[in-house]
C-alpha cells in the first residue's frame, strides 16, 4: 500500500526479446524458402516438407532441393525467383511481450516484466564472535528459468550472480558522511570478495516453461543475485540466535557483527542504535 508501483531486480530479458524476434523472423524467411522451393520443385507449398537438409515433396523423396539450392536461387540465380517473391533470405522482426505494461493502473500497479522466473537458496555460514566476521561455507541454489537454451551458459551466469549478492550481502558498503560526501571512493575503502570469499556454489535447474513466452522461456540471474542478502542474514540470526542477535541491514560487516553482539548483550547499546 506505502509503495505500490516497484519492480525490484529486472533485466533478465534478453533470451526472451530475441527468441520473440528471431522466431518471427525466421517463420518469415523459412515460409519464403518453402515457396521458392516448391517453385523449384513444380509443387504445391501445402506439399513440401523441410528435412534432411532441404526440402522434399511430400511422399517423394527424390523430389528434392537443398537449402544451398534455394539460398542460390533467392540470392545469385534470381532469374530463377516467382514473379512475385523478392530476392533474398533475411528479414527482420520485432518481438514486443503481449503482458508487458508501459502504464500504470487505477491503483499505480503495473506488470513492468515479460515473464517471472522463481527460485530457492540456502547456505551454511560460519561466524567468528570476536571478531565479527562471516564466512559462507557453502551455498545452494534451485533457479528455474524456463526451458535452456545453454545450460552451459546459465550455470555460469548463476555462479556469477550468487557471488554479486554475496558481494552485496557481505562486503559492498557505499558510504557517506553526514553532509552527503562519498566515503567510498577507491578500492581501499570500498571491500569486494575475491575467489576465496566465494563458496562452493552448488546450481540445480528446474524447467517450467511459461506458455505465454516464446519457447517458454523465463530471464536468468537475477535469481542468484536477489537471495543471497536475505538468505545470509537469514543464516546470520540462526548461527547467533542463542546470544540474542538479529541482523536486519547489509552488508554484514565484521563491524556491524560486533555491534549487533554488543546490542545483544548490553541493554544501554540497544537503545541507542
Amino acid at each position: 500500500d506505502l509503495c505500490p508501483y516497484g519492480l525490484g531486480a529486472w533485466g533478465s530479458r534478453g533470451a526472451i526479446s530475441f527468441a520473440g524476434s528471431i522466431l518471427k523472423a525466421a517463420k518469415i524467411v523459412r515460409d519464403k524458402a518453402v515457396r521458392i522451393a516448391a517453385h523449384l520443385l513444380e509443387a504445391s507449398e501445402q506439399d513440401v516438407d523441410i528435412g534432411d537438409g532441404g526440402f522434399h515433396v511430400k511422399g517423394s523423396p527424390a523430389s528434392f532441393v537443398s537449402w544451398a539450392d534455394v539460398g542460390l536461387v533467392a540470392s545469385i540465380r534470381t532469374l530463377d525467383l516467382p514473379d512475385d517473391i523478392e530476392p533474398g533470405l533475411e528479414e527482420t522482426a520485432v518481438y514486443d511481450p503481449a503482458n508487458l505494461e508501459h502504464r500504470v493502473d487505477e491503483m499505480g500497479r503495473m506488470n513492468g516484466a515479460a515473464s517471472w522466473a522463481n527460485g530457492a537458496q540456502a547456505c551454511v555460514v560460519k561466524v567468528e564472535t570476536d571478531t565479527g566476521v562471516v564466512t559462507v561455507l557453502d551455498y545452494f541454489t534451485l533457479h528455474d528459468c524456463g526451458p535452456m537454451i545453454n545450460p552451459q551458459i546459465v550455470d555460469g551466469q548463476m555462479h556469477g550472480a550468487v557471488a554479486q549478492g554475496i558481494a552485496g550481502a557481505l562486503f559492498e558498503d557505499i558510504r557517506y558522511d553526514g553532509h552527503g560526501q562519498p566515503l567510498s571512493t577507491s578500492f581501499m575503502d570500498y571491500s569486494m570478495p575475491t575467489a576465496s570469499e566465494i563458496p562452493s556454489i552448488h546450481v540445480d535447474h528446474l524447467e517450467t516453461p511459461a506458455p505465454e513466452m516464446p519457447l517458454g522461456l523465463k530471464g536468468v540471474g537475477e535469481g542468484g543475485t536477489i537471495g543471497p542478502a536475505a538468505v545470509i542474514a537469514a543464516a546470520v540470526t540462526d548461527a547467533l540466535h542463542d546470544l540474542g542477535v538479529e541482523i536486519d541491514e547489509t552488508p554484514i560487516t565484521p563491524s556491524r557483527v560486533r555491534a549487533a553482539l554488543r546490542r545483544a548483550s548490553d541493554p544501554l547499546e540497544a537503545s541507542v542504535k
